[in-house]
């Protein structure tokens, strides 16, 4: 069975365009991921519920908005049950900092690519394991 890795991108932005553009790179990445590391599967269940919950709200981001709490939840139940946690971001959002707290936390390891974009061909991410 192939290791699950979590994958973490920033999303929140000031305008609903900025939150659209993030998850389409969000995706780049997520694409990246599988086309580059065909050994692990890739969990990135956030974009799904940033694109059904945001709907044209930016403020859908927001850190007291009860269907993102409920999101970042059900973030934590999935990092919990993989084998790593990517952070794909040279920016470390508040929900990515979520992220990294729930898998030092499951004794999940963290790994760090460091550039927004992803890069042209397989790079290793650094590791703190």
């Amino acid at each position: 069975m192939k290791d699950l890795v979590y994958i973490a991108c920033p999303v929140g932005a000031a305008t609903q365009a900025r939150v659209e553009d993030n998850i389409v790179r969000a995706k780049r990445w997520y694409r990246w991921a599988c086309d580059h590391f065909p050994e692990f599967a890739f969990a990135a269940n956030w974009i799904v519920d940033v694109e059904v919950y945001a709907g044209s709200d930016a403020g859908s981001q927001r850190h007291d908005n009860p269907a993102r709490q409920l999101g970042l939840d059900r973030d934590d139940a999935m990092i919990a049950h993989c084998q790593r946690f990517w952070v794909c971001s040279e920016r470390l959002s508040p929900g990515i900092k979520r992220g990294i707290e729930t898998a030092t936390a499951n004794a999940v390891p963290v790994y760090y690519f460091g550039t927004l974009e992803p890069p042209v061909q397989r790079t290793e991410p650094k590791g703190n394991a």
